[in-house]
């Protein structure tokens, strides 16, 4: 159909359908008499892209999930977003409510390095730092302990140098590996597996023990697997190298880790238990070595 067919259906205007196919989004095909020619197709990726636009989302945004074969996953990143500028919001409400009733600028001068905006920038930064519902998972699993105040120099330091961090990485994968990293996590819903990773984790740092005699002979045979010629060649096995490299290049323990310890108390004292955990299970299973240290 020509241009003006597709404006009609789309209720978009022809600037619009132009601009979109200079961004690329779209691609109709050129008659000889140089009108483009929009098929099902394009109408389908117009009425896409009307969509987006009318949630606020930009044309990298919009390109990002366009291009992505599971587009339920990065709607899922942009939800995370929008709940988080919606408390954004709301504080800010609030702030404005507080002013008009007591206009003390110095006040909220002095306390303005604890409002929870710090918060939702590290969780956003997170978010976006991973692709896809890998991404999400980050966010949820590490902002459940960003919720207290940056109320110390030191706190103040390791926020600034985990934005950094978190600004400064690039996380690349080949795109077999790409692949693999979205067929794991397609089906996924990362805030119910972020929620029984913390389970399971609280569950053995709790009675580690307890934990090895219930589940002795599966750690053993998964253990066995992990370390066996198939599985090492398959490229789950290479997912999980190309992010123990990753962690090992980019400073993850060093910098991000580090820092997060310093920021948040409870993360500390999580990381604290883990670690203990993580020993005793390597005194029960010295082939463990090295297993668990990405789940830190």
């Amino acid at each position: 159909m020509h241009i003006k067919e597709a404006c009609r259906c789309c209720r978009l205007t022809k600037k619009s359908i132009q601009y979109y196919e200079e961004k690329g989004l779209i691609c109709p095909r050129k008659l000889e008499n140089g009108y483009r020619d929009y098929s099902q197709a394009d109408i389908q990726t117009l009425k896409e892209i009307s969509v987006f636009r009318s949630l606020g989302m930009n044309i990298r945004e919009i390109k990002g999930i366009l291009e992505s074969a599971d587009k339920k996953a990065v709607l899922k990143k942009y939800q995370y977003l929008s709940d988080l500028k919606q408390k954004r919001l709301e504080f800010h409400r609030e702030s404005l409510v507080n002013l008009v009733a007591d206009y003390d600028i110095e006040k909220f001068f002095q306390n303005l390095h604890i409002c929870e905006n710090e918060w939702y920038t590290v969780k956003e930064r997170l978010l976006l730092a991973f692709p896809g519902n890998y991404g999400l998972f980050i966010a949820l699993h590490f902002g459940k302990f960003l919720n207290g105040k940056i109320d110390t120099d030191e706190k103040k330091t390791a926020y600034r140098a985990i934005l950094e961090y978190l600004d400064s990485i690039e996380f690349y994968l080949d795109s077999e590996l790409s692949d693999l990293l979205e067929e794991i996590t397609s089906d996924m819903d990362p805030e119910s597996m972020a929620e029984e990773t913390s389970q399971a984790l609280d569950t053995v740092c709790q009675d580690i023990d307890t934990y090895i005699a219930e589940n002795g002979e599966a750690i053993t045979a998964y253990l066995k697997y992990k370390k066996s010629d198939s599985f090492q060649k398959t490229p789950a096995a290479r997912l999980e190298r190309r992010l123990r490299e990753f962690q090992n290049e980019s400073g993850y323990t060093e910098v991000f880790i580090h820092n997060m310890e310093r920021l948040s108390p409870e993360y500390e004292a999580y990381l604290v238990q883990l670690k203990e955990a993580d020993q005793l299970l390597k005194e029960k299973f010295p082939e463990a070595e090295d297993l668990y240290r990405d789940e830190m």
